[in-house]
């Protein structure tokens, strides 16, 4: 008889995707969704032929993947979906696609912040600090123009931003819940600053 040998038919990818700096840590580079797609498939059109997702290391293996080319599509919400194209499956083999770097999603935040009672000797808007937090992290800050508006670029995508305006002497309500969405111009505010009477501290934190 002749001896008999396992065969493996099918093969694997591997390798590790890096998430540039997330608004939320505990995500780290994990939950990236991985897809392999046939060669010339159409991404959200054709299904993929296998998914996987990637640790919080960044790294992730698929198998069960039959023999041929491909392309592998890297995807999380709140970035830029990037991909790689083409790789090789080899039956009973692993194929490393090496490191795949994402970028987050951005957009841009417009803020007016107005005093009620502009300081002297400007009586303009201008020189109030503006601060934009995504949970206890400070994503951006802007001061205003003498007209009371700030501008601030590049904010990587998210619900749920808490926007301060802080002047010495003055106090503002913040705005809250504010969603920054990929290439798009966000608003907020007007702002408006009352004036403090008495001893006083700015406490320029997410407090």
């Amino acid at each position: 008889l002749s001896p008999l040998y396992p065969v493996n038919l099918r093969g694997s990818v591997q390798g590790k995707v890096y998430v540039e700096g997330s608004p939320d840590d505990s995500l780290l580079h994990g939950g990236v969704l991985v897809s392999v797609y046939a060669l010339g498939a159409q991404p959200g059109v054709d299904a993929p032929v296998a998914q996987g997702e990637s640790l919080a290391d960044g790294s992730y293996r698929i198998d069960e993947i039959r023999p041929g080319s491909y392309q592998v599509l890297f995807n999380r919400v709140g970035t830029v979906a990037s991909g790689q194209s083409p790789i090789s499956i080899s039956a009973a083999d692993v194929t490393s696609v090496g490191v795949e770097r994402l970028r987050l999603a951005r957009g841009d935040l417009s803020v007016i912040a107005l005093y009620e009672e502009p300081p002297a000797p400007s009586f303009t808007h201008a020189g109030v600090i503006i601060k934009a937090f995504f949970g206890p992290r400070l994503m951006g800050t802007a001061v205003t123009d003498n007209e009371g508006n700030a501008y601030l670029a590049g904010l990587p995508v998210g619900m749920g931003y808490k926007v301060q305006a802080l002047s010495e002497g003055y106090v503002a309500t913040p705005v809250e819940g504010v969603e920054i969405e990929r290439d798009e111009l966000s608003h907020a505010g007007p702002m408006n600053l009352i004036k403090l009477s008495g001893d006083f501290r700015v406490c320029a934190t997410d407090d």
